[in-house]
């Protein structure tokens, strides 16, 4: 077949189309490297020690090496604690108590958070008033906590969704939870790139077979 008897508007659409698909498999192996970095980031973050005591307003969303640092405040519940999956340190299946929080470091406040508190294998509500605690700030994947009902008194809803803080040692009478874990956060760019660049091929097989057929 001729270069005469290709169609001019659908060689270009699918040219366009598998540029595209290539462009966005590039840009997820792009992302690959960056997720790799901030992991090991995150994993040289864990391994200091340090307690930051003294927050600014909000430093965590400007300096991602904050992420896994051990941090200390005061907690002022914005809404009641809620129970979510989660496991304990030794590994055992269980519930995990999380409450919606007005953090404050000294007279200063950080901001709103939510605390994860502990571990529990007990369905029963629970009800904590707050107080000081010590943890690690970790980076929101998913989180199947509600944000305060907007009927509960001081209700926020700016309630900090990049961030949560696991509270370490475990407040309010409950057991620790497993430890977080940078090596936990998702990194399935690879496979995305592998993805776009199949449709890519894809897509050009199947014109090739296309102009093919036609050209019988």
């Amino acid at each position: 077949m001729t270069a005469r008897h290709i169609p001019v508007i659908s060689a270009i659409i699918v040219i366009a189309a598998v540029l595209t698909m290539i462009g966005l498999g590039i840009w997820q192996l792009q992302r690959k490297q960056e997720k790799e970095a901030l992991i090991a980031l995150y994993s040289r973050s864990i391994g200091n020690s340090a307690v930051i005591d003294k927050w600014g307003s909000d430093p965590f969303t400007a300096d991602p090496s904050f992420a896994y640092r051990r941090v200390a405040g005061d907690c002022v519940p914005i809404g009641e604690p809620q129970l979510v999956s989660g496991r304990s340190a030794s590994g055992q299946p269980g519930l995990v108590a999380a409450v919606p929080c007005r953090i404050f470091s000294g007279f200063d406040l950080a901001g709103s958070y939510v605390l994860v508190l502990g571990w529990t294998d007990s369905v029963e509500k629970m009800k904590w008033d707050g107080g000081k605690f010590t943890g690690t700030l970790v980076p929101t994947i998913k989180m199947n906590v509600i944000q305060p009902d907007e009927s509960d008194k001081g209700y926020d809803r700016f309630v900090h969704a990049e961030y949560h803080i696991v509270a370490d040692p475990p407040v309010a009478g409950l057991q620790p939870m497993a430890k977080p874990d940078p090596g936990d956060l998702p990194n399935n760019h690879l496979a995305y790139a592998g993805q776009w660049f199949f449709f890519a091929l894809t897509a050009l097989v199947i014109y090739v077979l296309a102009l093919k057929r036609r050209r019988r």
